[in-house]
């Protein structure tokens, strides 16, 4: 048996796999909010159970059809989990939310700071070039 939980841009789903005697048979659960690992623990204690015991009137799927031929390397599924999470992002849409308003805010501040530092080096210039015509009046 497996459990995966994934949000699917609305809610959080988990998807239950289950392997007995060469045949694949999958259920889907909906978490709703994303779910803690108490909220997880729970749901493994209690309805998990009884999702089983559906399993046995389910219609089963040869899993030999539905994996593909060769079983994935470790090494490839770490990239793809890597890749996965790098597109959609960790967290959930707040986080998200709150995670590009401080980028934004940070851009702004970076383009703020630019602009007086190139206002500061201007006026510099510009006090070093009176400075230097005052020397020069006189002659």
């Amino acid at each position: 048996m497996k459990l995966t939980v994934y949000f699917d841009g609305q809610f959080w789903v988990g998807i239950i796999e289950v392997l007995c005697n060469e045949n694949l048979k999958v259920f889907r659960h909906i978490f709703g909010p994303e779910p803690n690992n108490q909220q997880i623990l729970s749901f493994v204690s209690r309805p998990l159970p009884r999702i089983l015991d559906r399993s046995r009137t389910a219609k089963p799927v040869d899993a030999a059809e539905s994996l593909s031929g060769h079983p994935l390397s470790p090494k490839r599924a770490q990239r793809m989990a890597a890749k996965a999470l790098k597109k959609k992002g960790i967290g959930t849409k707040a986080q998200n939310v709150m995670r590009e308003a401080i980028h934004a805010h940070k851009a702004e501040l970076k383009h703020a700071a630019k602009i007086k530092r190139e206002t500061l080096i201007r006026e510099r210039y510009l006090l070093r070039k009176e400075k230097a015509k005052q020397k020069h009046r006189g002659k």
